[in-house]
């Protein structure tokens, strides 16, 4: 994994910090945020620039989970490190086997499919009670 530092010396520290601490920082959050922590633990860190930390995920259900709750999710890492921080989240393509680059998203997934690809969001449905309801078409 590369990481990009831009901005000098700061950004360079902040990218070891969060390298350093990113685990901790998971279970920190999961006690008050247990979706949000285990999307956020799949992110990537890609790169640095001074105060603004850029990520990539290659779950776009994770993507838009984290970009909808990206200003709660900013306050809590910004208070976690004392300092006044910006996230950025964008989505990488995961190679799919449909033939053009991009994995397919199945739109209406069982539980046994979450529990494949999302073991812990599985784990927290089951804790928490809650139900899995198929996304009716638009088409």
């Amino acid at each position: 994994m590369n990481i990009y530092i831009i901005g000098g010396g700061a950004a360079g520290i902040m990218a070891a910090i969060y390298a350093k601490e990113k685990d901790n920082l998971v279970l920190t959050l999961m006690k008050s945020q247990p979706v949000v922590a285990t999307y956020f633990k799949k992110l990537e860190l890609i790169k640095v620039v001074d105060n603004k930390l850029f990520f990539a995920i290659d779950n776009k259900l994770a993507h838009d989970y984290l970009n909808q709750h990206k200003v709660k999710l900013t306050a809590f890492i910004s208070k976690y490190f004392r300092l006044e921080l910006s996230l950025v989240f964008s989505f990488k393509e995961s190679g799919g086997d449909n033939g053009r680059g991009s994995k397919r998203t199945n739109r209406n997934p069982t539980m046994q499919d979450i529990q494949k690809e999302l073991p812990d969001l599985a784990k927290f449905i089951e804790l928490s009670g809650a139900t899995v309801t198929p996304v009716k078409s638009r088409e």
